[in-house]
């Protein structure tokens, strides 16, 4: 997706702090280095992997932890101001709503989700 640099140089200009929260096998510190030799690294304020965590999204204890770091780092904000991205429909999306985040689904793949609205 060559257009992702772009869009997060333009989204972090705009004030807009992002995170990382990912289902993978490897640690926080072992996905920084793919993120970074992308040149994409930089934008984010803090990743987190459920290879550290211990569950996977859609797990809502896993989306919590991390709602409630980017709360405490970003004093003022609520809850319903946090957008939560992903491109995979039942892990992302479906644990994003079922912890109360608005959800926005990258469908690259042109996939259809549980309820057929793709």
């Amino acid at each position: 997706m060559p257009a992702i640099p772009d869009a997060l140089s333009e989204f972090e200009k705009m004030g807009i702090k992002m995170y990382v929260l990912s289902n993978s096998g490897f640690s926080a510190e072992a996905l920084a280095v793919p993120l970074d030799k992308f040149g994409i690294g930089q934008y984010f304020k803090k990743i987190w992997s459920s290879a550290d965590f211990g569950r996977i999204k859609p797990d809502r204890a896993f989306f919590e932890m991390a709602i409630q770091y980017v709360l405490k780092d970003n004093p003022g904000e609520s809850r319903d101001r946090i957008v939560f991205v992903g491109d995979i429909y039942e892990s992302d999306i479906v644990g994003a709503t079922n912890a109360g985040l608005d959800a926005i689904w990258i469908n690259s793949k042109n996939a259809k989700n549980a309820y057929n609205f793709a």
